[in-house]
């Protein structure tokens, strides 16, 4: 019995992350590899609406419960997290900012003469002295004895000395092309003498009380940085933060991913009405890269163009000797529900190893000869004929799909096109930096099709609404019906849903995020009391009644041991 229960809830967890927020089968296994989203906007906060700096948010390890301890979700140190930047329109990288993680306990230093395989990085000498984890006196004469959490007490901006997981990361700039990389030039913290490249990651939000404070604590960790490799002489900084923050991707996963079970279609029988309840993902929490560039330190000297691309990566690291090398790629993201949505199983692992310069030989028919829209039109095509008293012998556009290829592999003209156009395409985001910012309280989360130019695709902030822009450009082909990359002509392509709004029901606007840096939320502690125990607070010790249930709880096991109950 106890085995088939066991059995069962590894079941359950292996179809938790197999059905995550995540975008091929294989990253799924591994979640720290996983990167689930990327976002790439003109900083739109009050103090940098009239001034040109970009923000770049790299999100990974998908459907983080926020109660999933004792270890919590630490990231890899066995890979490198990397955001990749086009600037000359060739499609191949230019910039590369890559982070690098690190782990080391708290507590006393402890001399090592033997080290695990899988401890910290294998060129360390085998006698060293490191941190050796915190501990408690125990016994008569007392032995202290290394503690098996992470954490021992309460934890503030002021006070980590009872944390017993310290993770840290460095940020390297590279000039590209990834396969030939320039040399390390590290990011460093503003004012630091000597300059310091090395950053605290914030421990995760395990709860109230370990943490009282956790947006003080967490906001401490938000730093100040001068950028490397940025062509402009004088010395510009920006921002980074990594750390765990309220999963911001609005979907109504089941639902979607059960054959769409919900009727997606405004206005037709039992369509889904819009609510916050849908959202799948609201009780989850993701670890996020955060970083903010002034835009001057992202184009090329001598172009022309005010558009950049950018990609997000992860790559494994190898050790050679005391040197960390970057080796295969097993993750990449840039515009959202690409793999997810548009790759065919078979060719998704292909996708996340490949470069953008790839594509048109990898992936272009999968953009021109969409298989998404024809599934819409399997599910929803007899009940759209059935309510119009139609004939329509499907409700997807016309292919070849050229308002995707633009849209995905080129870049729309006059909004943020950059590459060599529908005979190279290359999958990545593009952003036009002389689009100005649009304050939170105006942005459209529909963007571009909406008429807010500095919303996705061009580019993609957290309150635009990516589910519902997909639905609408890659299903009704919205594109289209505004004339842009029709094949032939508008009538030709235009879906006979293109003027429906299609939505999965989650609304989403910039109002949901915050309007500084970092932008995303605060992540969901993993402790809510609230309506769970009422009657004390979580550290206000034993009340009465618990001391009767331990008396109980112990009589009735001593009784038991003895033969008493059978």
């Amino acid at each position: 019995m106890k085995l088939a229960f066991a059995l069962a809830l590894l079941s359950l967890v292996a179809l938790a992350y197999g059905s995550s927020h995540s975008e091929a089968p294989d990253t799924s296994k591994a979640p720290a590899a996983d990167n689930t989203d990327f976002y790439m906007f003109r900083s739109y906060e009050p103090s940098r609406l009239t001034q040109n700096y970009v923000t770049f948010i790299m999100n990974v390890w998908p459907l983080q419960s926020p109660y999933g301890g004792p270890n919590y979700f630490s990231l890899s140190d066995s890979h490198f997290y990397e955001i990749l930047i086009e600037n000359t329109g060739d499609n191949i990288e230019d910039l590369i900012y890559s982070f690098m993680y690190g782990t080391k306990l708290g507590g006393k230093n402890i001399n090592v003469t033997t080290r695990g395989a899988d401890f910290e990085c294998a060129f360390v000498p085998t006698n060293v002295t490191i941190p050796g984890g915190l501990g408690l006196n125990i016994g008569t004469p007392p032995n202290y004895i290394p503690i098996a959490l992470k954490t021992l007490g309460s934890i503030t901006s002021t006070d980590q000395s009872k944390l017993n997981w310290i993770e840290t990361y460095q940020l390297d700039a590279f000039t590209g092309p990834k396969t030939a990389p320039g040399a390390r030039t590290p990011f460093t913290q503003v004012g630091t003498t000597p300059p310091n490249s090395v950053f605290t990651k914030p421990f995760d939000n395990a709860g109230q009380k370990t943490f009282p404070d956790y947006d003080t604590y967490a906001n401490a960790y938000i730093y100040n940085v001068n950028v490397p490799l940025c062509p402009i002489t004088t010395t510009l900084t920006g921002k980074v933060f990594v750390g765990q923050r309220t999963e911001p991707f609005f979907i109504y996963l089941g639902g979607i991913f059960d054959l769409i079970n919900f009727v997606p279609i405004p206005g037709f029988p039992n369509a889904i009405q819009s609510s916050s309840v849908y959202n799948d993902l609201a009780s989850k929490n993701i670890i996020s890269f955060v970083l903010e560039v002034p835009g001057t330190c992202l184009t090329a000297t001598g172009t022309t163009t005010d558009t950049i691309g950018a990609w997000s990566i992860i790559r494994q690291l190898i050790h050679q000797g005391a040197l960390h090398v970057a080796g295969k790629q097993v993750s990449r993201l840039a515009n959202p529900l690409i793999n997810e949505l548009v790759i065919g199983v078979n060719d998704k692992f292909l996708f996340n190893s490949a470069d953008p310069k790839d594509d048109g030989t990898n992936f272009l028919n999968y953009i021109l000869y969409p298989s998404f829209p024809e599934i819409i039109n399997v599910l929803f095509g007899a009940t759209v004929n059935s309510v119009l008293g139609t004939s329509f012998t499907t409700i997807a556009p016309a292919t070849p799909r050229l308002d995707l290829g633009i849209a995905f592999g080129t870049g729309i003209p006059g909004v943020n096109a950059l590459g060599p156009g529908l005979g190279s395409p290359a999958e990545y985001m593009r952003l036009n930096l002389s689009t100005a910012p649009v304050a939170r309280a105006n942005q459209n989360p529909l963007g571009v099709i909406a008429g807010d130019a500095a919303g996705m695709p061009n580019g993609r902030r957290p309150g635009d609404d990516a589910v519902d822009v997909v639905l609408q450009v890659v299903v009704a082909g919205k594109l289209c019906q505004l004339f842009i990359g029709c094949n032939t002509s508008a009538g030709a392509t235009v879906a006979p849903i293109a003027g429906v709004k299609l939505y999965d029901g989650t609304p989403i606007s910039a109002n949901d995020f915050q309007n500084v840096f970092p932008y995303l939320n605060s992540p969901i502690p993993g402790a809510l009391n609230a309506g769970r125990n009422t009657n004390s607070s979580p550290s206000s010790g034993l009340s009465l009644p618990s001391f009767v249930a331990i008396f109980v709880a112990l009589a009735a096991g001593f009784l038991i041991s003895f033969g008493f109950f059978r």
